[in-house]
């Protein structure tokens, strides 16, 4: 569940789900398989591209492409 400024909001999609107020939004951040092909042994940057062009335009919607950050994922963290 997203507030009104784009932030994530844990409690939100708890009570979401507790009374089916609001359909949660998934957030993808990685693709697996596609059309029935494996895609496992490609790279994350490779699948994650695939990812993107499949869900261009999905951004407002209840599904979200998350962006990959490339390096210092300890600082992210």
């Amino acid at each position: 569940m997203f507030d009104k400024r784009g932030v994530s909001n844990f409690a939100a999609l708890v009570s979401s789900l507790e009374n089916g107020s609001q359909a949660p939004t998934y957030v993808a951040f990685d693709l697996l398989m596609l059309n029935g092909c494996d895609l496992r042994p490609q790279t994350l940057e490779q699948r994650k591209q695939k990812l993107q062009r499949l869900l261009s335009g999905q951004q407002a919607g209840l599904l979200r492409y998350a962006d990959h950050i490339a390096g210092h994922g300890a600082q992210v963290l």
